[in-house]
């Protein structure tokens, strides 16, 4: 696909007549069915406000809502965006926060769906994205350039998208998402709320997996909640929640209304707050929700040598100090975890979370990411097990890995975004990185932008990811 900039000062409107190209996937099945083309249900409501920017709303044909804006100046590149979180938004955001004014300035469209259900749509939003981009070319063209992104949820659709629909796009920006895939995510959260309740509850009933039918009560969620309450307040308690942590890869840093620690009980404090976390994600509404789209328990932890992730997660010496502290032996909590009965997985609904989606590592085009050094959601660490599967193809060139140095998930400023999106594009115009992703360019990149809020990417190095699981192996370790 040509580089060269398109410009438009008249469009065509036909979207009541557009054809789309809805795919869609069944929340119980097992990878997307192509479906045949359908016409949107409801027509494009437009209109064209003082600055020239033409804003579309509507819904494809199985009512995902959707928005478009495409200025009067437009330069030929539009931007798919995904969006992040459970609920299904009217009208459906088309770019991420605080940059959608400046991106229409600079002549780029602005294309978004809502997504056609709820919850972890992964299996739905590619295709919701793909027929709203029919119904947007039907309308205006073929544009010259098509750049997918998004955030959090809507980083693992932008993966999707990478992944299912290379030909559509010519380049990529996954944001703060959990790069190694749903498998992988999900194991090491209930890593690290085994260990919680193996070492700090080991009579209890707590429910890990198979949680009560969604949308019911997880009342475990919280009793696991307590437990780190009740933890923190003995130095014993401590060290087993800082361990429990580790198994999930817990930055040092999650919290941006704290000041990042640089002592071991600050450290400590922010592992724990990681790990309730990682409870808020592994046992209640997330899990609680895929459980029910996968048809059962989709993780697992058979044959996980506890020993050997403690010594690869990067946290074995902030551990072990604090089991010295605390005159406990750590290697008997690791032989108390390793003896304890492990928790195996359905095989039909690991396959859904693979399919929905796991990294196969192929790369068609140029992928940039952004993560903050601090996310306990999309985990840093992600980005390491993300990079291996990529480099297994041979696909390594055309990724590069961005970081910005600030706790929190998602918590990038406008500028940060910008600077991002015009890295990647200087890529797509000369075909190399070059510097250009380099903490120093990438920041000098962000402030020419002269939006709000500051720049801070960073030289960053994460963690090793402790339990990858790709769709380059036929089986990942443990799996049933």
């Amino acid at each position: 696909m040509s580089g060269e900039r398109m410009k438009r000062t008249a469009w065509r409107r036909s979207a009541s007549t557009a054809a789309l190209a809805v795919v869609l996937a069944s929340t119980s099945g097992l990878a997307p069915v192509a479906g045949a083309r359908q016409i949107p249900q409801e027509a494009a409501g437009c209109a064209t406000d003082d600055r020239g920017v033409e804003r579309c709303t509507g819904t494809i044909a199985n009512g995902a809502p959707y928005t478009w804006e495409i200025p009067s100046n437009w330069n030929g590149t539009l931007l798919v965006y995904s969006r992040g979180g459970p609920v299904v938004i009217v009208p459906a955001l088309d770019a991420p926060r605080g940059v959608s004014a400046w991106l229409l300035q600079q002549g780029y469209a602005l294309l978004g769906s809502s997504y056609s259900a709820p919850g972890w749509a992964v299996a739905e939003g590619p295709a919701d994205q793909v027929a709203t981009m029919d119904a947007f070319e039907g309308t205006y063209g073929k544009p010259t350039r098509t750049i997918a992104w998004g955030e959090s949820l809507g980083g693992s659709v932008t993966h999707a998208l990478i992944q299912r629909y290379p030909a559509r796009f010519d380049g990529a920006l996954p944001l703060c998402n959990a790069g190694g895939g749903m498998a992988a995510q999900w194991n090491q959260l209930l890593d690290a709320t085994f260990a919680l309740k193996t070492l700090q509850a080991p009579t209890s009933s707590l429910a890990l997996v198979n949680l009560p039918r969604f949308p019911a009560a997880t009342p475990d969620a919280t009793a696991a909640d307590a437990l780190v309450t009740e933890a923190q307040k003995t130095a014993a308690g401590r060290a087993r929640v800082a361990m429990a942590a580790a198994f999930n890869n817990a930055p040092l840093w999650v919290d941006p209304a704290d000041p990042e620690p640089v002592d071991l009980a600050g450290q400590q404090a922010q592992m724990a707050k990681a790990l309730r976390n990682a409870i808020r994600l592994g046992m209640s509404v997330p899990r609680q929700e895929i459980e029910l789209r996968a048809g059962g328990n989709f993780s697992w932890n058979t044959g996980v040598d506890y020993a050997k992730q403690l010594a690869l997660s990067g946290r074995w010496e902030i551990v072990s100090a604090l089991y010295q502290q605390a005159g406990l032996s750590l290697e008997q909590d690791l032989r108390t975890l390793q003896a304890a009965p492990r928790v195996a997985g359905n095989a039909a609904a690991v396959a859904y979370a693979k399919a929905n989606v796991a990294p196969n590592g192929v790369l068609s085009f140029p992928v940039l990411t952004m993560n903050t050094t601090g996310d306990p959601s999309a985990l840093p660490a992600h980005e390491q097990a993300y990079a291996a599967t990529v480099s297994a193809t041979g696909s390594a060139g055309l990724l590069r890995q961005t970081f910005v140095n600030r706790a929190g998930h998602c918590n990038f400023t406008p500028a940060e975004y910008a600077g991002a999106l015009l890295t990647l594009e200087a890529r797509l115009d000369t075909g190399t990185w070059g510097d250009s992703t380099r903490p120093e360019a990438l920041n000098a990149t962000a402030a020419s932008t002269d939006l709000p809020g500051g720049t801070r990417f960073v030289s960053y190095r994460p963690d090793q990811f402790l339990r990858p699981c790709s769709l380059l192996e036929a089986r990942c370790e443990g799996e049933p």
